[in-house]
């Protein structure tokens, strides 16, 4: 959705469209429409993962990155030179790392965060 929502951002600013341009605030508008389902959805992971979410952060904006290069090379025919497909490269690695990384990590929290929780409710005033 992201990735739709940056695409709506640049037909919006094309041609040096302005505020006063329909064209402008269309791709405001739907670039909205697509921006802001997405937050939720990202909330969701956040949920869904909630002793990682370092892990929810690194895969959503690299993934978002990824594909938006990617759709802007085959809408705009923007190019990438050599030097930005080794950083497409380097993220799209740094993130598979920090996933798998983290497969360990979320499981030792999930338990550290669950002890630490029980600790505070045993510890907590009840009314």
């Amino acid at each position: 959705m992201q990735v739709l929502a940056q695409v709506a951002l640049k037909l919006g600013s094309e041609s040096g469209a302005s505020m006063r341009c329909r064209r402008w605030w269309f791709g405001f508008v739907t670039a909205n429409l697509f921006g802001a389902p997405s937050i939720l959805f990202v909330k969701e992971l956040y949920k869904a993962l909630p002793a990682t979410p370092n892990i929810v952060l690194v895969m959503v904006m690299a993934g978002v990155f990824i594909l938006s290069q990617l759709v802007f090379m085959l809408l705009f025919r923007s190019r990438l030179t050599p030097v930005q497909w080794a950083g497409v490269a380097l993220l799209v690695i740094g993130a598979a790392l920090t996933a798998e990384g983290g497969r360990d990590n979320a499981k030792s929290s999930a338990g550290t965060a669950k002890s630490i929780m029980n600790a505070a409710d045993i510890t907590a005033p009840h009314p």
